[in-house]
């Protein structure tokens, strides 16, 4: 955990502390679907259909789990940003009402780059800012944005194709186990079609979950970057659109 000369917490990274529930979660499917899908799912597919699903969607899942820990791992920070300072602990909203003021940032006491933001949960000015991913459990700006998008991309394609091939192998164990391995295996040990099933059908599920998670958000990152704006950009625009409404109806 970084702080400041007067003990202020500062998140360099998200891999810091404290976590979070949801960013636990997230290393938590992970680890579950790369030990399901080369221990389990893919050694049980027929020597035809093994190469492809495991370097196939192995390869999906190897891209989308480096971006991801890239994410997580760089700092974000603006170039100026510096963590061997005493900064301010809070300000007085009557005397100053923006926390970055003429690319000032209050807080971090340093100029900032045009688009910097302010994060509050990192305590820090970020640049480019996007969002605070807390899945990630830190910010989203210039530096990793890139990383950020490939990261949900290939999430989103590892997650239909391992949907995919466990409804197809759920299929095969009941109806025609031609596809499948002679002898199933778990982790190289001999083991029950029934527990394959079991297993199979579970993975499907989480599959889906991670389709919906996945594809709501890089449908809606395709949409910021078709229009060119970031993540903080349309928020602000949503709430000044809310507030000229209200205005209005006044």
């Amino acid at each position: 955990m970084a702080q400041t000369l007067n003990g202020e917490f500062v998140r360099r990274n998200g891999m810091e502390l404290p976590l979070n529930g949801k960013q636990i979660g997230a290393w938590g499917l992970i680890v579950y679907f790369l030990l399901f899908h080369f221990g389990i799912l893919s050694p049980n597919f027929s020597d035809r259909w093994r190469p492809a699903v495991l370097l196939t969607v192995g390869a999906m899942f190897v891209v989308h789990v480096v971006c991801f820990i890239a994410c997580t791992v760089i700092d974000p920070a603006d170039d100026l940003v510096r963590y061997d300072m005493v900064r301010p602990l809070t300000i007085d909203r009557t005397k100053r009402k923006h926390v970055i003021f003429n690319n000032n940032c209050y807080f971090c006491q340093v100029k900032v780059s045009p688009r910097a933001k302010h994060c509050s949960a990192c305590n820090k000015c970020v640049k480019d800012f996007d969002h605070h991913c807390v899945w990630m459990n830190t910010c989203i700006g210039g530096i990793t944005y890139k990383r950020f998008f490939l990261c949900i991309l290939f999430g989103t394609m590892a997650s239909i194709c391992e949907a995919v091939c466990c409804l197809y192998q759920f299929i095969r164990i009941f109806e025609d186990d031609s596809a499948l391995n002679e002898e199933i295996t778990m982790f190289g040990r001999t083991a029950h079609r029934h527990s394959l099933a079991a297993f199979d059908a579970v993975s499907f599920a989480l599959a889906a979950f991670a389709i919906y998670l996945f594809g709501d958000l890089l449908l809606f990152h395709v949409h910021l970057v078709w229009n060119r704006i970031g993540t903080y950009d349309f928020i602000k625009a949503k709430r000044e659109k809310a507030k000229r409404k209200e205005e209005e109806e006044e």
